[in-house]
């Protein structure tokens, strides 16, 4: 048998994110993941659901040659850069004698990524843990304190006066960057957060007045997105761009429905409908993924007119070459049904193709205005639990500032998963603020316990994230 291949990738610094998209791309078809404990669990939610999973525990290399020998593609996920040194190449050498093939990804380097967050300029060339006049100088305090670092540097011959910033990075969700001379620190001070480093250099001395990180909305901030995986990235870009970090921690997952069912039925007989009615952008997408599977003609549906919930829906659609007839004032369903109720009439057939669990009062309202009404699961809502013991640990740490809800579903799978992990949910769960998309979702979420502190207006991700940043202003 071939042997499998190994890539190794450097995941960035914790918790930004900092994955390049060659890491991305690869995290995301790998058959088997190998990494280490510090390894957020937001990032290996981006590995595919039916990868194998192996905490680093005793002889990595030996681990990555067997599943080498079984002709499996591995991703040996790495803090940091993922650079030749310690452990990888400890690994990289076993793989090499052994004539497994194996590539290495680099990733960002938390010493480069703390100087930029930081605002501290670093020179070109080979500058980590090299003195000298006009250069820089990096040394991480892992196991050691500020005072022991500063006497170290110090004694390679750097002056008490010169400039030295102690970065926490890494546990920390923002640089936080404390600024005095070498000799200051060698007085017994605070332990820093672990992944901190002490930079020193007289080129620090230029970029006062250049924090640009702590400057946005959002600098500082946490922010949880629940969203089913793949579906939160608008929400977390929108969060990114304001200087937050979101942390992607599924509450839901998204299938298709069995075959044969109600859904199938409606599509061969697209013709019969007078219209087709869209909740959501994810049953667009599962609708038209399931008339591909059928072969089915999209032009059967000629003679049906077709609604929106919103302008995300109707985007969707028009994406597809849709166009759509009604977008409701009120973008939810009350809306849609307020909206078709002057344009229905009594016998007509209406097709409803949306989520298992979606809301029957669209439904009725329709039916009794005469309609017959085709509801048909386009996808089916399930628990997604992977995420939970990190958040509720994350809850317990005080390190979520802000919990955001797109959907009924997200609040009830993630307070379901709460009170199953932490007797004490309610009282972690209080110290972080609630935003949630509509009306719908702030509802569930006051009845299942929770304070709502903000609702979007329009009903959008936009206006989510736009929530969002006003929450973080209050204290």
């Amino acid at each position: 048998m071939k042997p499998g291949r190994i890539v190794f990738v450097g995941a960035g610094p914790s918790p930004q994110g900092l994955l390049t998209v060659r890491g991305r791309e690869i995290l995301e078809r790998a058959e088997v993941l190998v990494y280490d404990e510090e390894i957020p669990a937001t990032l290996l939610i981006e590995a595919p659901d039916g990868a194998e999973r192996f905490l680093t525990t005793g002889d990595t290399a030996e681990l990555l040659l067997s599943l080498a020998k079984k002709g499996r593609e591995t991703v040996r996920l790495i803090q940091g850069a993922a650079s030749f040194s310690n452990n990888l190449r400890k690994e990289a050498a076993a793989l090499a004698e052994a004539g497994v093939p194996f590539e290495v990804i680099p990733g960002v380097s938390p010493e480069i990524a703390a100087s930029v967050f930081a605002s501290i300029p670093l020179p070109t060339g080979e500058w980590i843990l090299r003195g000298g006049e006009g250069e820089v100088q990096i040394l991480s305090l892992k196991g050691i304190s500020p005072a022991e670092a500063a006497g170290r540097l110090i004694d390679a011959g750097w002056p008490s006066s010169a400039p030295a910033a102690l970065v926490a990075w890494g546990a920390r969700r923002e640089p936080r960057v404390e600024r005095y001379n070498l000799g200051w620190w060698t007085g017994e001070r605070e332990s820093p957060p672990p992944g901190s480093l002490l930079i020193v250099g007289e080129g620090m001395a230029d970029s006062f007045g250049l924090s640009w990180f702590e400057k946005r909305p959002l600098s500082g901030k946490r922010v949880l997105v629940t969203r089913a995986k793949g579906q939160g990235s608008l929400l977390s870009k929108l969060i990114r761009d304001q200087g937050g970090e979101a942390v992607e921690l599924p509450m839901i997952r998204l299938t298709p429905p069995p075959e044969g069912g109600l859904l199938d039925d409606a599509l061969r007989r697209l013709s019969d409908f007078s219209w087709v009615v869209f909740t959501s952008a994810n049953g667009v997408d599962f609708f038209f993924q399931r008339l591909r599977g059928l072969k089915r003609d999209i032009r059967k549906i000629h003679r049906a007119k077709i609604a929106a919930v919103g302008p995300k829906t109707a985007q969707s659609l028009e994406e597809k070459g849709i166009m759509v007839d009604l977008i409701p004032k009120e973008h939810r369903g009350e809306g849609l049904a307020a909206g078709l109720a002057s344009l229905v009439k009594a016998g007509e057939e209406i097709l409803l193709p949306r989520a298992n669990i979606a809301r029957k009062r669209l439904v009725e309202e329709l039916v009794a205005l005469g309609c017959r009404v085709t509801d048909a699961p386009a996808y089916h809502t399930l628990p997604d639990t992977r995420g939970a013991h990190e958040a509720a640990r994350l809850l317990r740490e005080g390190q979520l500032d802000i919990l955001t809800f797109t959907s009924p579903s997200t609040v009830r799978n993630f307070v379901q998963a709460m009170k199953f992990m932490e007797p004490e949910w309610k009282s972690i769960v209080s110290r972080a603020k609630i935003a949630c998309i509509g009306p719908v979702t702030a509802d569930t979420a006051e009845k299942q316990g929770l304070s709502v502190d903000g609702t979007a207006e329009p009903y959008t991700i936009e206006g989510l994230a736009e929530v969002v940043s006003r929450l973080s202003n209050i204290h």
